[in-house]
């Protein structure tokens, strides 16, 4: 049985080798080609085209911050027309899109779409997710922990993850995880836009314009190969209502957001500090865009 991490590695190569076979499909077979220009633009095409993509290859690219990051389009093809589309390639219905630590979010939403997150949604966010340990052990002095515990060591689940869930969040603090709540939900067309979209990346030839989610026969579910417009997700956002936006998961007293596209949900490393780990899920998608 794989550990975590071992997981996490296999995952990552499963995806480079997606994002290098439609690399290899999309130069050599024509038909292939006029499918996916058809899919986006809605008319025969089957021009020549460029494709970037790298796989696991991939180099970082420039950022709105003074560092390099990771590209949000594993792929970008440009038709001998001068049309061009930037793809995030997916090898599976659910998974991770983004995963930001708590100060890259806030610093992805301030430079990509001048959103400024308060300081109390910023402590909320950094308690839910375990960014700073150090702040996240002083809490943990004075609040009690959930009912819910760790299967392996019988330990209190967030002394384990070294995080709170919302259960204890909301009870604590009922005021600053309200704004929490609240915040998501004004800002989630924004937050859709820079966890499919931008990321940190600078140049727009680095954004994804269409999430293409494509898989191949794995048990119990058959292959996908479906391309949906990035715009058209956040877009289809502004239909629902207010309370479907943001609300916290089932589990465990809550240790995820549930979002129209898919949930945030804490991810540890290991080695580095929890991280923002936005996942998508196919279903929520397709229900989302087809209401």
């Amino acid at each position: 049985m794989r550990s975590r991490s071992e997981g996490w590695r296999a995952a990552k190569k499963e995806g480079h080798q997606t994002e290098d076979l439609l690399k290899d499909k999309i130069e050599r077979e024509k038909d292939f080609r006029e499918l996916v220009y058809k899919e986006i633009f809605g008319e025969q095409g089957g021009l020549n085209v460029c494709v970037e993509g790298c796989g696991k290859d991939a180099k970082k690219v420039p950022s709105v911050l003074p560092e390099l990051t990771d590209r949000k389009a594993d792929l970008r093809i440009t038709w001998q027309n001068g049309k061009t589309a930037g793809f995030s390639i997916k090898n599976d219905i659910h998974g991770q899109v983004y995963l930001p630590t708590v100060s890259h979010f806030v610093e992805g939403c301030f430079y990509q779409y001048n959103l400024v997150v308060p300081e109390k949604v910023k402590l909320m966010l950094r308690l839910f997710i375990g960014d700073d340990e150090k702040e996240w052990f002083e809490y943990s002095k004075k609040i009690e922990f959930s009912k819910y515990f760790y299967k392996k060591t019988r330990e209190p689940l967030e002394r384990h993850q070294k995080r709170f869930c919302a259960e204890t969040l909301r009870r604590a603090f009922p005021e600053e995880w309200e704004s929490l709540i609240l915040w998501f939900r004004e800002n989630i067309k924004e937050i859709t836009g820079l966890s499919f979209c931008k990321g940190l990346c600078l140049e727009s030839k680095h954004q994804a314009d269409y999430l293409w989610i494509y898989t191949l026969n794995k048990k119990n579910a058959p292959a996908r190969n479906r391309i949906i417009s990035i715009e058209k997700i956040i877009s289809s956002i502004s239909g629902l209502p207010e309370e479907r936006k943001c609300f916290v998961g089932p589990k465990n007293g809550g240790t995820t957001l549930r979002l129209p596209f898919g949930y945030l949900q804490m991810h540890s490393p290991g080695k580095t500090k929890n991280r923002m780990q936005f996942r998508h899920e196919l279903s929520f998608i397709e229900t989302l865009i087809n209401n």
